[in-house]
Protein backbone atom coordinates (compact mmCIF):
# COMPACT_ATOMS: atom_id res chain seq x y z
CA UNK A 1 0.00 0.00 0.00
CA UNK A 2 1.28 3.52 -0.76
CA UNK A 3 2.25 5.71 2.16
CA UNK A 4 0.66 9.06 2.97
CA UNK A 5 3.86 10.75 1.79
CA UNK A 6 3.69 8.98 -1.58
CA UNK A 7 0.02 9.89 -2.02
CA UNK A 8 0.77 13.52 -1.19
CA UNK A 9 3.62 13.58 -3.71
CA UNK A 10 1.36 12.24 -6.48
CA UNK A 11 -1.35 14.73 -5.49
CA UNK A 12 1.06 17.65 -5.78
CA UNK A 13 2.62 16.40 -9.04
CA UNK A 14 -0.75 15.96 -10.74
CA UNK A 15 -2.07 19.34 -9.67
CA UNK A 16 1.10 21.21 -10.58
CA UNK A 17 0.54 20.49 -14.29
CA UNK A 18 -2.70 22.53 -14.32
CA UNK A 19 -4.27 20.42 -17.05
CA UNK A 20 -7.20 21.68 -19.07
CA UNK A 21 -8.42 18.19 -19.99
CA UNK A 22 -7.91 14.77 -18.38
CA UNK A 23 -8.63 11.51 -20.21
CA UNK A 24 -9.04 8.33 -18.15
CA UNK A 25 -8.14 5.39 -20.41
CA UNK A 26 -7.97 2.79 -17.66
CA UNK A 27 -11.55 3.04 -16.49
CA UNK A 28 -10.72 2.15 -12.90
CA UNK A 29 -11.80 4.00 -9.78
CA UNK A 30 -8.27 5.00 -8.82
CA UNK A 31 -7.45 6.32 -12.30
CA UNK A 32 -10.71 8.29 -12.35
CA UNK A 33 -9.92 9.75 -8.92
CA UNK A 34 -6.47 10.70 -10.17
CA UNK A 35 -8.06 12.49 -13.13
CA UNK A 36 -10.33 14.41 -10.75
CA UNK A 37 -7.35 15.25 -8.53
CA UNK A 38 -5.79 17.06 -11.48
CA UNK A 39 -8.50 19.74 -11.22
CA UNK A 40 -8.93 19.62 -14.97
CA UNK A 41 -12.30 21.21 -15.78
CA UNK A 42 -13.06 18.51 -18.40
CA UNK A 43 -12.60 14.80 -17.70
CA UNK A 44 -13.21 12.29 -20.50
CA UNK A 45 -13.93 8.62 -19.90
CA UNK A 46 -15.75 5.67 -21.40
CA UNK A 47 -19.45 5.18 -20.75
CA UNK A 48 -18.82 1.53 -19.92
CA UNK A 49 -15.75 1.07 -17.72
CA UNK A 50 -13.93 -1.75 -15.97
CA UNK A 51 -15.21 -0.39 -12.65
CA UNK A 52 -18.58 1.31 -13.08
CA UNK A 53 -18.20 3.83 -10.18
CA UNK A 54 -15.37 5.45 -12.17
CA UNK A 55 -17.95 7.15 -14.39
CA UNK A 56 -19.06 9.28 -11.45
CA UNK A 57 -15.83 11.30 -11.78
CA UNK A 58 -16.21 12.10 -15.49
CA UNK A 59 -17.68 15.28 -16.94
CA UNK A 60 -17.86 13.75 -20.44
CA UNK A 61 -18.65 10.12 -21.24
CA UNK A 62 -18.07 8.63 -24.68
CA UNK A 63 -18.90 5.24 -26.14
CA UNK A 64 -15.59 3.40 -26.62
CA UNK A 65 -15.59 1.76 -30.04
CA UNK A 66 -13.56 -1.20 -31.26
CA UNK A 67 -12.82 -4.73 -30.05
CA UNK A 68 -9.30 -4.19 -28.75
CA UNK A 69 -8.51 -1.89 -25.84
CA UNK A 70 -6.09 0.08 -28.04
CA UNK A 71 -8.88 0.79 -30.51
CA UNK A 72 -11.21 1.72 -27.66
CA UNK A 73 -8.67 4.14 -26.20
CA UNK A 74 -8.08 5.71 -29.60
CA UNK A 75 -11.80 6.25 -30.00
CA UNK A 76 -11.88 8.23 -26.73
CA UNK A 77 -8.99 10.41 -27.87
CA UNK A 78 -10.69 10.89 -31.23
CA UNK A 79 -13.79 12.18 -29.44
CA UNK A 80 -11.61 14.76 -27.72
CA UNK A 81 -9.48 15.83 -30.69
CA UNK A 82 -12.20 15.40 -33.34
CA UNK A 83 -9.60 13.87 -35.66
CA UNK A 84 -9.25 10.41 -37.18
CA UNK A 85 -6.52 8.41 -35.47
CA UNK A 86 -5.02 5.05 -36.47
CA UNK A 87 -2.42 2.87 -34.74
CA UNK A 88 1.02 3.26 -36.26
CA UNK A 89 4.53 1.91 -35.70
CA UNK A 90 5.71 2.52 -32.16
CA UNK A 91 8.97 4.41 -31.85
CA UNK A 92 10.80 3.56 -28.63
CA UNK A 93 14.03 5.28 -27.61
CA UNK A 94 17.46 3.80 -28.34
CA UNK A 95 19.90 4.27 -25.48
CA UNK A 96 23.33 3.45 -26.84
CA UNK A 97 24.89 2.78 -23.44
CA UNK A 98 22.07 0.40 -22.51
CA UNK A 99 22.23 -1.36 -25.87
CA UNK A 100 25.95 -1.95 -25.38
CA UNK A 101 25.44 -3.17 -21.81
CA UNK A 102 22.82 -5.70 -22.91
CA UNK A 103 25.07 -6.84 -25.76
CA UNK A 104 27.89 -7.48 -23.29
CA UNK A 105 25.67 -9.30 -20.78
CA UNK A 106 24.32 -11.63 -23.44
CA UNK A 107 27.78 -12.26 -24.90
CA UNK A 108 29.17 -13.04 -21.44
CA UNK A 109 26.34 -15.53 -20.87
CA UNK A 110 26.79 -17.04 -24.33
CA UNK A 111 23.23 -16.26 -25.32
CA UNK A 112 22.47 -16.18 -29.04
CA UNK A 113 19.27 -16.89 -31.01
CA UNK A 114 17.44 -15.45 -28.06
CA UNK A 115 13.97 -16.34 -26.77
CA UNK A 116 12.45 -14.39 -23.89
CA UNK A 117 10.17 -16.32 -21.56
CA UNK A 118 8.21 -14.38 -18.96
CA UNK A 119 6.52 -16.44 -16.23
CA UNK A 120 5.26 -13.44 -14.23
CA UNK A 121 1.94 -11.61 -14.52
CA UNK A 122 -0.11 -9.07 -12.60
CA UNK A 123 -1.96 -11.67 -10.54
CA UNK A 124 -1.90 -15.40 -9.95
CA UNK A 125 -4.78 -16.39 -12.21
CA UNK A 126 -2.84 -15.12 -15.24
CA UNK A 127 0.35 -17.07 -14.46
CA UNK A 128 1.02 -20.26 -16.38
CA UNK A 129 3.17 -22.57 -14.17
CA UNK A 130 6.83 -21.56 -14.08
CA UNK A 131 8.01 -25.17 -14.36
CA UNK A 132 6.28 -25.46 -17.72
CA UNK A 133 8.18 -22.45 -19.00
CA UNK A 134 11.35 -24.32 -18.10
CA UNK A 135 10.16 -27.34 -20.11
CA UNK A 136 9.49 -25.06 -23.08
CA UNK A 137 13.03 -23.66 -22.80
CA UNK A 138 14.45 -27.22 -22.83
CA UNK A 139 12.58 -28.04 -26.04
CA UNK A 140 13.63 -24.83 -27.77
CA UNK A 141 17.25 -25.49 -26.83
CA UNK A 142 17.09 -28.52 -29.12
CA UNK A 143 16.67 -26.04 -31.98
CA UNK A 144 19.63 -23.92 -30.96
CA UNK A 145 17.45 -21.31 -29.27
CA UNK A 146 18.57 -20.06 -25.86
CA UNK A 147 16.07 -18.63 -23.41
CA UNK A 148 16.24 -15.72 -21.01
CA UNK A 149 13.81 -15.78 -18.11
CA UNK A 150 12.73 -12.19 -17.58
CA UNK A 151 11.35 -11.27 -14.18
CA UNK A 152 10.34 -8.15 -12.31
CA UNK A 153 10.06 -7.13 -8.65
CA UNK A 154 8.63 -9.88 -6.47
CA UNK A 155 8.97 -12.52 -9.19
CA UNK A 156 12.32 -13.97 -8.10
CA UNK A 157 10.83 -17.30 -7.04
CA UNK A 158 9.01 -17.75 -10.35
CA UNK A 159 12.21 -17.04 -12.25
CA UNK A 160 14.20 -19.55 -10.17
CA UNK A 161 11.57 -22.25 -10.71
CA UNK A 162 11.59 -21.72 -14.48
CA UNK A 163 15.39 -21.64 -14.59
CA UNK A 164 15.73 -24.82 -12.55
CA UNK A 165 13.11 -26.63 -14.63
CA UNK A 166 14.97 -25.68 -17.81
CA UNK A 167 17.97 -27.80 -16.68
CA UNK A 168 20.45 -25.22 -17.94
CA UNK A 169 18.56 -24.21 -21.09
CA UNK A 170 17.51 -20.83 -19.66
CA UNK A 171 19.07 -18.12 -17.52
CA UNK A 172 17.13 -15.75 -15.29
CA UNK A 173 17.82 -12.02 -15.44
CA UNK A 174 16.18 -8.91 -14.04
CA UNK A 175 16.19 -5.85 -16.28
CA UNK A 176 15.31 -2.20 -16.04
CA UNK A 177 12.71 -0.92 -18.51
CA UNK A 178 15.32 0.47 -20.92
CA UNK A 179 17.31 -2.77 -20.65
CA UNK A 180 14.18 -4.81 -21.38
CA UNK A 181 13.55 -2.74 -24.50
CA UNK A 182 17.11 -3.34 -25.68
CA UNK A 183 16.85 -7.07 -24.88
CA UNK A 184 13.50 -7.48 -26.62
CA UNK A 185 14.85 -5.90 -29.82
CA UNK A 186 17.33 -8.80 -30.01
CA UNK A 187 14.77 -11.56 -29.40
CA UNK A 188 13.67 -14.08 -32.01
CA UNK A 189 10.56 -14.96 -30.00
CA UNK A 190 8.68 -13.99 -26.83
CA UNK A 191 6.62 -16.46 -24.78
CA UNK A 192 4.52 -15.29 -21.86
CA UNK A 193 1.12 -14.40 -20.45
CA UNK A 194 -0.94 -11.24 -20.48
CA UNK A 195 1.56 -8.80 -19.01
CA UNK A 196 3.54 -5.70 -19.92
CA UNK A 197 6.61 -7.40 -21.46
CA UNK A 198 4.33 -9.35 -23.84
CA UNK A 199 2.82 -6.14 -25.18
CA UNK A 200 6.25 -4.54 -25.40
CA UNK A 201 7.41 -7.44 -27.58
CA UNK A 202 4.37 -7.08 -29.83
CA UNK A 203 4.98 -3.34 -30.11
CA UNK A 204 8.55 -4.06 -31.22
CA UNK A 205 7.26 -6.52 -33.84
CA UNK A 206 8.79 -9.56 -32.13
CA UNK A 207 6.81 -12.80 -32.80
CA UNK A 208 4.96 -13.83 -29.65
CA UNK A 209 3.28 -16.88 -28.19
CA UNK A 210 0.73 -15.49 -25.73
CA UNK A 211 -0.73 -17.78 -23.06
CA UNK A 212 -4.08 -16.39 -21.90
CA UNK A 213 -6.39 -17.32 -19.07
CA UNK A 214 -9.00 -15.05 -17.46
CA UNK A 215 -8.40 -11.99 -19.66
CA UNK A 216 -9.95 -11.81 -23.12
CA UNK A 217 -7.33 -11.80 -25.91
CA UNK A 218 -9.81 -10.16 -28.29
CA UNK A 219 -9.62 -7.12 -26.00
CA UNK A 220 -6.23 -7.48 -24.35
CA UNK A 221 -4.18 -9.61 -26.72
CA UNK A 222 -0.87 -8.64 -28.35
CA UNK A 223 -1.56 -5.99 -30.98
CA UNK A 224 0.04 -5.32 -34.32
CA UNK A 225 2.56 -8.19 -34.48
CA UNK A 226 2.64 -11.80 -35.66
CA UNK A 227 1.22 -13.56 -32.65
CA UNK A 228 -0.09 -16.94 -31.59
CA UNK A 229 -2.60 -16.77 -28.77
CA UNK A 230 -3.51 -19.87 -26.77
CA UNK A 231 -6.61 -19.88 -24.60
CA UNK A 232 -8.69 -22.79 -23.35
CA UNK A 233 -12.50 -22.82 -23.40
CA UNK A 234 -12.55 -23.39 -19.63
CA UNK A 235 -11.22 -19.85 -19.04
CA UNK A 236 -13.92 -17.39 -18.07
CA UNK A 237 -13.24 -13.72 -18.75
CA UNK A 238 -12.67 -11.90 -15.48
CA UNK A 239 -10.63 -8.96 -14.23
CA UNK A 240 -10.81 -10.12 -10.60
CA UNK A 241 -7.30 -10.14 -9.21
CA UNK A 242 -7.41 -13.60 -7.69
CA UNK A 243 -4.31 -15.58 -6.83
CA UNK A 244 -5.62 -19.10 -7.45
CA UNK A 245 -4.67 -20.61 -10.83
CA UNK A 246 -7.18 -20.30 -13.65
CA UNK A 247 -8.37 -23.82 -14.61
CA UNK A 248 -8.40 -22.99 -18.31
CA UNK A 249 -4.88 -21.62 -18.17
CA UNK A 250 -3.66 -24.78 -16.46
CA UNK A 251 -5.32 -26.85 -19.20
CA UNK A 252 -2.96 -25.38 -21.81
CA UNK A 253 -0.19 -27.93 -22.18
CA UNK A 254 3.52 -27.53 -22.61
CA UNK A 255 3.17 -29.33 -25.93
CA UNK A 256 0.75 -26.74 -27.28
CA UNK A 257 3.03 -23.87 -26.32
CA UNK A 258 6.10 -25.49 -27.84
CA UNK A 259 4.21 -26.31 -31.00
CA UNK A 260 2.97 -22.75 -31.38
CA UNK A 261 6.52 -21.41 -31.73
CA UNK A 262 6.77 -19.91 -35.23
CA UNK A 263 9.55 -20.53 -37.70
CA UNK A 264 10.32 -23.37 -40.08
CA UNK A 265 13.55 -24.12 -38.27
CA UNK A 266 11.77 -24.73 -35.00
CA UNK A 267 9.03 -26.80 -36.57
CA UNK A 268 11.52 -28.91 -38.50
CA UNK A 269 13.84 -29.65 -35.61
CA UNK A 270 11.43 -30.12 -32.72
CA UNK A 271 11.22 -33.89 -32.53
CA UNK A 272 10.64 -35.29 -29.06
CA UNK A 273 10.29 -38.80 -27.71
CA UNK A 274 7.01 -40.06 -26.42
CA UNK A 275 6.90 -39.99 -22.65
CA UNK A 276 5.67 -38.14 -19.64
CA UNK A 277 5.64 -34.42 -20.21
CA UNK A 278 6.68 -34.80 -23.84
CA UNK A 279 5.12 -35.11 -27.27
CA UNK A 280 5.70 -37.28 -30.30
CA UNK A 281 6.05 -34.61 -32.98
CA UNK A 282 5.92 -30.85 -32.59
CA UNK A 283 4.18 -30.12 -35.85
CA UNK A 284 1.33 -27.97 -34.60
CA UNK A 285 3.20 -24.84 -35.66
CA UNK A 286 2.30 -25.73 -39.26
CA UNK A 287 -1.39 -25.87 -38.48
CA UNK A 288 -3.10 -22.59 -39.40
CA UNK A 289 -5.90 -23.41 -36.98
CA UNK A 290 -3.44 -22.67 -34.17
CA UNK A 291 -2.11 -19.46 -35.70
CA UNK A 292 -3.59 -16.08 -36.31
CA UNK A 293 -1.91 -12.83 -37.19
CA UNK A 294 -2.89 -9.62 -35.45
CA UNK A 295 -2.39 -7.28 -38.38
CA UNK A 296 -3.45 -4.07 -36.72
CA UNK A 297 -6.46 -5.62 -35.02
CA UNK A 298 -7.33 -8.35 -32.55
CA UNK A 299 -9.28 -11.44 -33.56
CA UNK A 300 -10.94 -14.19 -31.60
CA UNK A 301 -8.88 -17.22 -30.63
CA UNK A 302 -9.39 -19.97 -33.16
CA UNK A 303 -11.76 -22.81 -32.30
CA UNK A 304 -9.27 -25.67 -32.16
CA UNK A 305 -7.16 -23.79 -29.63
CA UNK A 306 -10.24 -23.05 -27.56
CA UNK A 307 -11.08 -26.74 -27.48
CA UNK A 308 -7.52 -27.57 -26.55
CA UNK A 309 -7.37 -30.38 -29.10
CA UNK A 310 -3.98 -31.37 -30.43
CA UNK A 311 -3.26 -32.96 -33.80
CA UNK A 312 0.34 -34.09 -33.99
CA UNK A 313 0.69 -35.24 -37.59
CA UNK A 314 -0.06 -32.95 -40.53
CA UNK A 315 0.78 -33.67 -44.14
CA UNK A 316 2.47 -30.90 -46.08
CA UNK A 317 -0.24 -30.92 -48.72
CA UNK A 318 -3.00 -30.78 -46.14
CA UNK A 319 -1.27 -27.94 -44.33
CA UNK A 320 -0.95 -25.88 -47.52
CA UNK A 321 -4.59 -26.54 -48.39
CA UNK A 322 -5.81 -25.47 -44.94
CA UNK A 323 -3.59 -22.39 -45.00
CA UNK A 324 -5.25 -21.32 -48.27
CA UNK A 325 -8.68 -21.93 -46.74
CA UNK A 326 -7.83 -19.77 -43.71
CA UNK A 327 -6.59 -16.94 -45.94
CA UNK A 328 -9.73 -17.08 -48.07
CA UNK A 329 -11.88 -17.01 -44.94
Amino acid sequence: MPTIEQIARVWNDVRSVKSQVAVDLQGAIRSAVLARMSRAPVIYGARHTRESPATLFYTRQEIARGAHVIEQNLSLVQALTETSLHPGPLQLPHDLATEQRIHERLAEAGLENLVIINPGAGWGAKRWPAQRYGAVARALACCGLRSVVNYGPGEDQLAREAEQASEGAAKAFAFSLTELIALTRRAKLFIGGDTGPLHLAAALQVPTVAIFGPTDPARNGPYGARSVVLRNAASQTSLSHVSRPDPGLLAITTEEVISAAPGKRVRRRLRMKRGRGSIRRCSLGNDPRHLFTLAGQATDVLPSVLRGKVSTVLSAAGTRRRRREVRQA
